[in-house]
């Protein structure tokens, strides 16, 4: 109804659809014609009285991370991924951005490596996805592994040839759809300026 609705922040009373002493599901639809699109600010519930607009601290469950960063038995930092089907599929992946410590990667091959596990993946997927980014911010393009099937502790080494327009480069860890008891992990990533 606003093409500048972007630019202001948006509020909407759902105290009438709200099922209460029941479990509730809470979706955005957003509208996008022109750039990017989404919720690029801050969103929250706020809980209040009613009719008095003071707010309420909800008691609400613990929330379940779907990536964490474990130790592991050797000290090494490792990201681990799990299963989370009951999020639904518009909430089945998650992801975890590292940026990657490279001066000025423009035009440069840059040698990528990690060891990833995976168990119990199912028809999931897991990715450890090279992203280049501009100098504004933009995402130019993403590179990628993908971990279709389970493994122990593998080894994984690509070679990437950076854009010339790139800034700087980040690392993804994404999964998808990995059904419950799933889990995927990496550790030691490097990237290496291949001369």
């Amino acid at each position: 109804m606003n093409p500048n609705s972007w630019r202001t922040p948006q509020e909407y009373d759902i105290t009438d659809a709200v099922k209460f002493g029941q479990e509730n599901q809470i979706t955005v639809l957003v509208e996008n014609t022109i750039g990017k699109g989404g919720l690029w600010r801050p969103s929250y519930i706020r809980f209040e009285k009613s009719g008095t607009g003071e707010q309420i601290k909800p008691n609400l469950p613990a929330r379940r991370d779907y990536a964490e960063k474990i130790t592991g038995d050797d000290g090494s930092s490792i990201l681990k991924m799990s299963g989370r089907p009951e999020r639904g599929k518009s909430n089945a992946w998650a992801t975890s951005v590292a940026p990657l410590p490279c001066q000025s990667p423009a035009g440069k091959t840059f040698r990528l490596k990690a060891d990833v596990k995976a168990e119990n993946l199912g028809k999931g997927q897991f990715w450890l996805v090279l992203r280049e980014i501009s100098a504004t911010g933009q995402t130019l393009t993403y590179e990628g592994f993908q971990i279709r099937k389970d493994c122990d502790w593998t080894a994984l080494e690509k070679d990437v040839l950076i854009r010339k327009n790139a800034a700087s480069i980040a690392l993804f860890a994404v999964g998808l759809n990995m059904p419950d008891g799933s889990t995927a992990m990496v550790k030691n990533v490097t990237v290496e300026e291949m001369k």
